[in-house]
């Protein structure tokens, strides 16, 4: 992420290197350190997913498929996720 993101630790962060470097091992997939736009997120039946759309434009950039992720938090009254 250092190489994706050269500029977003700043002077007056030097530490930022080093808690990436700790993150690092938490991170299974990293595409994009900096995406504006929107997302719709869409349920049926017992499948949850997400378009996301880059900046205010109608063309959708991708869609994720959160079912799974969702199944594997468990109840429902209990989920946190945040997506990129």
């Amino acid at each position: 992420m250092e190489m994706l993101e050269p500029d977003f630790s700043s002077d007056t962060d030097p530490t930022r290197p080093e808690r990436l470097r700790a993150e690092r091992q938490a991170i299974d997939q990293f595409e994009t350190g900096q995406l504006e736009g929107y997302g719709m997120v869409q349920v049926n039946g017992g499948k949850v997913s997400v378009d996301l759309y880059n900046g205010l434009g109608r063309r959708k950039w991708k869609t994720l498929d959160l079912t799974s992720v969702l199944k594997a938090q468990g109840p429902a009254d209990t989920v946190h996720a945040a997506i990129p």
